[in-house]
Parts: C-alpha cells; sequence; structure tokens
C-alpha cells in the first residue's frame, strides 16, 4: 500500500514588492486561497511517474489543490476542507506596514505560541491533521494507492501521524516547502 503526499503547484499571484500591512497582508492571503495555479506550471516527470498507478485522489476544497490534480492527469475522486492548509492568523492594524514574506513568518510564529487571530490554533491544526493521517491510513487500506494534493505546513505536519500509524516514506522529493514536492509512505505486513 502506498500514500503519496504532494503540494500544490505554484500560484498564479504573485506576492506584493512594497511592504504591506497586516490589513492587506489578510487580504493578499485571502486571494491566494482563491487563486489558481499558474497555468506556465509543469509537474515534474518523476512526480507524474509516482502518482501513475494511484487508484484514489483527494485534494482539499482550495483551486489550488484540485487544479494541480488535474495538471497531474488525475481525476479527483475527494474533495475535502479537511485536508486545507492551516489558516494563516489575521489582523486588520494598518501601522505598520512589512514584506509579505516576513508577515507569513510572523503570523506563523504567532500561531506557535498560541496567538491565532482570526484562524485555527496550532493545537486544533494538529487535532486536524491526526484526523488526516487517520482518513488517508483508511482510504489506503481499500484503495491500495492514494494520492493527496495538500499543502506545504499540512503536509510536513502529516509526517508524525502517519509514521505513528505504520507508514514508512521515501525521502522528500522537492524541498520541505517548495511547489510540486512530494514524499511517498508506503507499508507492508499482514494488514496492508
Amino acid at each position: 500500500m502506498n500514500i503519496t503526499v504532494l503540494r500544490h503547484g505554484p500560484v498564479d499571484l504573485q506576492p506584493p514588492t512594497a511592504a504591506i500591512t497586516s490589513k492587506e497582508f489578510g487580504d493578499w492571503v485571502s486571494r491566494y486561497d482563491e487563486a489558481n495555479i499558474d497555468a506556465a506550471s509543469v509537474p515534474p516527470a518523476a512526480l507524474l511517474g509516482a502518482v501513475g498507478q494511484a487508484r484514489f485522489v483527494i485534494c482539499s476544497d482550495l483551486k489550488r489543490s484540485i487544479r494541480s490534480a488535474e495538471l497531474l492527469n488525475r481525476k479527483v475522486d475527494l474533495v475535502n476542507a479537511l485536508y486545507r492548509e492551516c489558516e494563516m492568523p489575521r489582523f486588520t492594524g494598518e501601522r505598520i506596514k512589512l514584506p509579505v514574506n516576513i508577515w507569513m513568518t510572523s503570523m506563523r510564529a504567532a500561531q506557535c505560541v498560541g496567538i491565532h487571530a482570526n484562524a485555527e490554533s496550532l493545537s486544533d491544526f494538529r487535532s486536524r491533521t491526526k484526523q488526516c493521517a487517520s482518513e488517508l491510513n483508511a482510504l489506503a487500506g481499500i484503495h491500495r494507492s492514494v494520492v493527496l494534493c495538500g499543502h506545504g505546513l499540512l503536509n510536513n505536519f502529516l509526517h508524525k501521524p502517519l509514521r505513528k500509524l505504520g507508514w514508512s516514506s521515501t525521502t522528500l522529493h522537492g524541498s520541505a516547502s517548495g511547489h510540486w514536492s512530494y514524499r511517498v509512505y508506503s507499508r507492508s505486513g499482514p494488514d496492508a
């Protein structure tokens, strides 16, 4: 049995080059969540090979996840908000201006210490990833080979619960947060 967990392709939305307020950052995050995949993006051949024999394809309900599966020439079998990326905290201040990458880092750091304004807490996200891992495990038991077109942080947080369920994995193909990066988990034995 195997589970291939991949990050979606790059979105068709560039971050602002100028510093922005936290309110503008929240607006940009909303646009990112609605964005589609960059039309010029092509999945790597190795990824196409890794997902080629999958019998069941899962996506979050975000366009970038669904479109990535389509670019992999796969029919989507299950779309579920359970597989969304961890929500980004958003504040509405307009006094401080920072580059987008600083806002992202700051918001994730705030989330790690329990500040999660207008977003799910890190604890809730960890619980959700355990639920994702359990569902992936069950679906792999039924279909033998599944693919999740997921998201960067979600995929990273899935690693530990999948390992606890007895799944071993290949090394990560691509960078940990890189678009089209993926990892293949496998399990053998009497219940596999």
